[in-house]
């Protein structure tokens, strides 16, 4: 009885099945694509979801203060300060352009009657203040409002020669 099986497994592993296949193509009217919720997180790629993406001079920082003797090099020739004051730059720079996305030249001009020529000075002026940062940071538009109409009194009354063009 078991040499029986035996020969049955053996006779089925050594036949060869045929199968045909005929081709039957469908033509499709419309093909939609929603937003896929595919991530490296669903795929496995890693493990788990970072916490803080890092912008490209915070990541030159960190560059610059990780290793052994990278710190202590660093610290020598100036590069961390350098890459210290690289990510206030490039902070500043993300805040200038969401500012410009929220706020159009007419609001400079007809609400808080800044001259045109310093309306760009009048954005850097404004990110400068902590209060508008953090406003900024967090999309509250009336709160920058407030502080912008605030703010533009101030940069009014002040010199012209201060002024950047």
């Amino acid at each position: 009885m078991f040499k029986k099986y035996i020969f049955l497994i053996i006779a089925f592993l050594k036949c060869t099945c045929i199968f045909s296949q005929t081709e039957k193509p469908i033509q499709l009217e419309e093909i939609i694509i929603s937003k896929s919720k595919i991530n490296a997180l669903d795929l496995g790629i890693i493990s788990k979801t970072p916490k803080i993406k890092f912008t490209r001079a915070e990541r030159r920082l960190q560059e610059a203060k990780s290793g052994i003797l990278g710190p202590l090099i660093n610290s020598f020739n100036g590069k961390i300060e350098m890459r210290k004051k690289e990510v206030i730059v490039e902070k500043n720079e993300i805040a200038l352009e969401k500012l410009a996305t929220i706020f159009e030249d007419e609001y400079y001009l007809n609400t808080l009657k800044i001259q045109l020529e310093y309306i760009k000075s009048f954005q850097y002026y404004v990110i400068e203040n902590s209060d508008f940062y953090l406003a900024l940071k967090s999309n509250k538009k009336e709160l920058m409002m407030f502080l912008m109409t605030k703010l533009s009194f101030d940069f009014n009354n002040c010199d012209t020669r201060h002024k950047l063009p």
